[in-house]
C-alpha cells in the first residue's frame, strides 16, 4: 500500500468499524449508544479531513494531532469501551439465566 494511502484506508476501516459497533449497540439496546455514537463523530471530524487534506500537501502528518489521538486512545477505548464491553457481559450472563 502507497504510503499516502495509509491514513485514508485506515480512516476508512475505522468508519466501518464504528458502524459495526453502534449496530450491536443498537441490537444490545444499549443506554449510552448517542454517547459513543458522539464520540466517533467527533473523532472522524477531527482526524479524517485534516488527515486527508495535510497529505494532500505532503507525505507527513504533524505532530498536532497525536494528543488528540493519544487521548482518544486512553479515554474512549479505556474508558467508555469497557463500560460498554461490560453491558455486554452482562446482558449475556442474563440471557444465560433466562435460558436455564
Amino acid at each position: 500500500m502507497k504510503k499516502e494511502n495509509t491514513f485514508p484506508y485506515t480512516l476508512n476501516v475505522l468508519s466501518r468499524f464504528f458502524v459495526d459497533e453502534e449496530n450491536l449497540m443498537i441490537i444490545y439496546d444499549y443506554p449510552d449508544f448517542n454517547i459513543q455514537q458522539k464520540a466517533h463523530s467527533v473523532l472522524l471530524q477531527m482526524t479524517a479531513g485534516p488527515i486527508i487534506q495535510e497529505l494532500q500537501f505532503s507525505e507527513n502528518i504533524s505532530f498536532e494531532a497525536l494528543p488528540f489521538l493519544k487521548s482518544w486512545w486512553t479515554n474512549h477505548i479505556l474508558k467508555l469501551n469497557l463500560v460498554y464491553k461490560s453491558y455486554l457481559e452482562n446482558y449475556k450472563h442474563s440471557l444465560s439465566i433466562i435460558k436455564r
